[in-house]
């Protein structure tokens, strides 16, 4: 994630980067060393030129934040607010403050709900590690 991160800086391609379907991938990860991966999604999620469903979306952050479509709208704020170290122990963390509701179960219910999005791409992945992920938004 620290190399992505790196080629990501200043690097044109960075508004069509949730087309490769990374934001699904990298949070997907169930290990608990994520500082790298919140600092990337920091420096990444706002600047992506996704068209997302307007209606669905409840604020101007969830708007323009390709994570709207994955995390809480809280969530979400946190790590706009707060940085990636203090997302990164939120994230992992158990939490029922006015600020964030996150817990280990919400984390493995979105881990879920995306390998159910992905499903049918993993099995491409598997024999072909070459496959290239044609980006669907999450419903």
């Amino acid at each position: 994630v620290i190399l992505l991160n790196n080629i990501m800086q200043d690097n044109p391609q960075l508004p069509r980067l949730f087309m490769t379907g990374v934001f699904f991938f990298i949070l997907m990860y169930t290990g608990s060393n994520i500082l790298p991966i919140a600092s990337f999604l920091e420096y990444t999620h706002m600047k992506q030129s996704f068209r997302p469903d307007e209606q669905q979306q409840t604020s101007d952050i969830m708007v323009r934040s390709i994570l709207g479509q994955l995390l809480p709208e809280a969530m979400v704020y946190f790590l706009e607010n707060h940085g990636p170290k203090k997302f990164s122990s939120t994230f992992l963390g158990e939490f029922d403050t006015p600020e964030a509701i996150w817990s280990g179960e919400m984390r493995r219910l979105m881990i879920e709900k995306v390998a159910v999005h992905i499903a049918d791409f993993t099995p491409r992945l598997q024999s072909n590690t070459r496959a290239t992920y044609q980006y669907c938004a999450m419903p």
